[in-house]
């Protein structure tokens, strides 16, 4: 693809490659139940590179939920 900048009499137009990589599929394991009032702990392995956003900017590998 190109894009070209018009300002008044002057333009500029590059060109480049633009590669669009397919979304992520989480792969979540199986369901799991838990009574209302307990709790539960997740662990998570975002890969190298890869992180979670939790509540907030709360960003380790485990989170406990209530």
């Amino acid at each position: 693809p190109e894009l070209t900048v018009y300002s008044g009499l002057l333009h500029k137009t590059v060109k480049d490659t633009v590669v669009i990589y397919p979304l992520p599929t989480p792969q979540l394991g199986s369901d799991t139940l838990f009574c209302p009032g307990a709790t539960i702990a997740l662990t998570l392995n975002a890969g190298p590179g890869d992180t979670y956003n939790w509540n907030g900017n709360f960003t380790p590998g485990s989170q406990t939920l209530a």
